[in-house]
């Protein structure tokens, strides 16, 4: 196989904001990423349980199911509880990271402090 045979890594991201997702999914293509999207929580399950993911980046704000609900639900899953899940979100609450952390979140950034490329740079460091 050469190398532009390679399979691309499977990236969801769960984003509720339209630009921002369309961000991530401009620069997730460029960086050679297969990338499917989700805009609520509901939707980000469907995806999950329907798809060979490698990672997934997770909003915590979102609407129908909220990205803590998700995250709980999806590690509570035998099938799923090694799934890569990292949290990107504007909610700079110290709890919620916490939380977040405990119940299986490799990672947990702020979008404000990260642009998307530098954030979607941070996310292939779990994929070695």
């Amino acid at each position: 196989m050469n190398p532009q045979e390679a399979k691309k890594h499977k990236l969801l991201i769960v984003e509720d904001d339209f630009y921002v997702r369309d961000t991530y999914v401009l620069h997730g293509k460029l960086m050679e990423f297969d990338v499917i999207t989700a805009v609520d929580g509901e939707e980000a399950l469907d995806k999950i349980r329907s798809n060979e993911l490698d990672i997934v980046l997770l909003d915590m704000m979102l609407p129908k199911i909220d990205g803590m609900s998700v995250l709980r639900t999806v590690k509570a899953d035998p099938q799923y509880a090694t799934l890569k899940i990292i949290v990107i979100t504007n909610l700079d609450d110290s709890k919620v990271k916490e939380e977040a952390k405990q119940l299986g979140a490799l990672d947990f950034l702020l979008k404000m402090e990260y642009p998307p490329h530098e954030m979607l740079e941070m996310t292939k460091k779990y994929l070695q």
